[in-house]
């Protein structure tokens, strides 16, 4: 076998066209994939805990705190009006990724979206740094509770 590192997108392409055999691919992906005709062989359930987070520097954190702090205040306005229109967020998202309405409302129930984030959420980080460094995916250790800024549990 060999291992060909390549994005999602390209990597999706490459197993629709079959140039390839098999191809690591996630979210929207997936599903992409499956309709095209191509089987999940094995999935990341078990495995890692996926855990999405926006991140930045720790030099822009220090010398742009407001800007920090905007970009969290109007995450947390999006996502509660996801919330609260779940009908229009399955839309968008559906347009936005080229699936089914239904299709997008299955990632939607997949994802794990949170306004702030919890211990459970840095354990899960810590599984996940396991996985990638078992796996050879990740060389050095990281100290994952000072990867977090204090305002990501506010």
């Amino acid at each position: 076998m060999q291992f060909i590192n390549m994005g999602i997108p390209k990597a999706l392409s490459a197993i629709m066209a079959g140039r390839a055999d098999a191809a690591l691919v996630a979210s929207s992906a997936l599903i992409k994939a499956n309709k095209s005709g191509a089987e999940t062989i094995v999935n990341a359930d078990g495995l890692v805990e996926p855990t999405l987070v926006m991140t930045t520097t720790q030099k822009f954190a220090e010398e742009h705190p407001d800007i920090v702090k905007r970009v969290s205040k109007v995450y947390k306005e999006a996502l509660q009006w996801m919330k609260n229109n779940p009908d229009q967020t399955a839309e968008m998202g559906a347009k936005e990724h080229g699936i089914s309405v239904e299709n997008a409302k299955t990632l939607i129930e997949r994802s794990h979206y949170f306004d702030k984030m919890t211990q459970k959420d840095v354990n899960d980080l810590r599984v996940n740094e396991k996985f990638l460094k078992d796996n050879g995916m990740m060389r050095n250790p990281v100290k994952v509770e000072e990867l977090v800024l204090p305002l990501a549990f506010e």
